[in-house]
């Protein structure tokens, strides 16, 4: 999904962005100088992102900051950001950037729209073109190899995680990896989704977003996974009985750090050995795959 509503008049010279991933994308495009506004969640570039407004957060913005900035066009995404705060937006006159990339692709389609609005593409070239590259090169390093089984974390207390309608599934995928628990699906109340409880099939959840799962490290032990990717070192204490080996990544990287963290974990998958390798910014360490 992509769309700029109401469409833009001109070329934004206001910016507020909700989303961090394309702020660091639109330092990236050279509109340092047009970016008035961020949320507390934009954290990169540094050290430049400390100059600008903060608006609040990704799901409780001030939209009256954001109206003060008077911005030409906002920056949002379809989950992570409330309807209503991009409706209000909207009402208001000002042009929305709305979208909703699932795939390695659409990411990739998204950072192209992003810098066609903004009209930085000359910019975005040597982005765009070292994505495709990278793209290409590690679907072609793993297609033909067998598929290592990954449990990612995203969360824990309770422990989430990732199925096949998330980005971080479809990244995992074209580096080689096979998500564990691809088919599983969020379960209402909590209770539920660890087990303990009957599901709830009511209107009472209908619309809710399922894409992560809270799991128990039981039924993920049951899922018998080769490599558990894990966001951060903090998380190593609960898997001290050495499931599978552990690859700290953190594939919810910015789109336009995506060909770092394709080409080293594909590498990793493919089975090249052991390895200590950088995967934006986060020190990667893996042991004990082998070449099949």
């Amino acid at each position: 999904m992509l769309t700029i509503t109401p469409p833009l008049q001109r070329t934004p010279q206001r910016i507020v962005s909700l989303v961090p991933s394309l702020t660091e994308a639109l330092f990236t495009f050279g509109l340092e100088q047009h970016i008035v506004g961020i949320t507390d969640y934009c954290t990169e570039p540094q050290p430049q992102v400390r100059t600008k407004v903060c608006i609040g957060g990704i799901k409780n913005p001030d939209v009256e900051a954001i109206l003060q900035l008077t911005p030409d066009l906002v920056v949002a995404n379809v989950k992570e950001n409330r309807r209503e705060d991009i409706e209000f937006l909207q009402s208001r006159g000002i042009s929305v950037f709305i979208c909703f990339p699932q795939t390695v692709v659409e990411a990739i389609v998204t950072l192209q729209a992003l810098a066609q609005a903004t009209r930085t593409e000359e910019q975005a070239l040597p982005v765009l073109a070292r994505l495709n590259s990278a793209y290409e090169h590690t679907t072609a390093l793993t297609t033909r190899r067998r598929k290592v089984r990954v449990f990612c974390p995203v969360w824990k207390h309770p422990w989430m995680t990732i199925n096949q309608d998330t980005f971080i599934h479809d990244m995992l995928a074209i580096c080689g990896g096979a998500n564990v628990f691809a088919k599983r699906e969020r379960r209402f109340p909590l209770a539920a989704d660890l087990g303990q409880h009957p599901e709830l099939l009511d209107t009472r959840v209908t619309g809710r977003d399922r894409r992560y799962p809270r799991v128990s490290l039981d039924e993920m032990a049951r899922l018998m996974p080769e490599v558990i990717l894990a966001s951060c070192p903090t998380n190593h204490t609960a898997f001290r009985k050495q499931i599978a080996p552990i690859l700290w990544d953190f594939l919810t990287c910015p789109p336009c750090t995506i060909a770092e963290s394709m080409s080293s974990t594909a590498r990793v998958s493919a089975g090249t050995g052991p390895a200590w390798m950088k995967v934006w910014k986060l020190c990667v360490s893996f042991r004990g795959l082998k070449d099949n």
